[in-house]
């Protein structure tokens, strides 16, 4: 990831970083720790501080950070179930990288992705992955399509890396 979210939600809500840690009584090496963390190892006492600093709901303040998290995803929450699982559809992950590259250039807004893996009780959990990519794919096609532009044919493949 680029930025740290917590990084990034003190600068979006215009927080100050040391009022974290005065009121978390935190020294900087611990808030840098915490930086280095994905927004599912963030300790709870991090995120509540974060909402009485910011004078929000806790579930606010967690949903906005979990959004920041998949948001920095380049397949939209999707690169995150792959490496949590190990596993990889190259085909799909293009596909679905390119769909919300043309996405976002026709203004769609693209949020991440909440895959359901439930709903496909007889899969695997890779075929379900790999049903839900397929399925994200078809909704992101049918939202380009409905706006009758298609400018990417000439996308370069060997653009694409999903870990970058």
């Amino acid at each position: 990831m680029n930025h740290s979210i917590i990084e990034l939600y003190l600068s979006m809500n215009d927080l100050d970083k040391d009022e974290l840690l005065v009121l978390m009584n935190l020294t900087d090496d611990e808030l840098d720790r915490y930086d280095t963390l994905s927004f599912f190892d963030l300790p709870v006492k991090l995120i509540h501080g974060l909402a009485v600093l910011s004078n929000r709901q806790i579930g606010d303040v967690m949903n906005e950070l979990e959004m920041m998290y998949f948001s920095q995803d380049k397949l939209r929450g999707f690169g995150f179930l792959l490496q949590r699982h190990n596993v990889s559809f190259p085909d799909l992950e293009f596909a679905l990288y390119t769909n919300i590259q043309e996405a976002e250039d026709l203004g769609i807004a693209v949020l991440p992705f909440i895959p359901n893996l439930i709903k496909h009780r007889d899969l695997t959990i890779t075929e379900a992955i790999e049903k839900e990519m397929e399925q994200a794919i078809k909704l992101l096609n049918a939202k380009i399509n409905a706006t009758g532009v298609n400018y990417l044919d000439e996308f370069d493949k060997t653009d694409f890396d999903p870990n970058d």
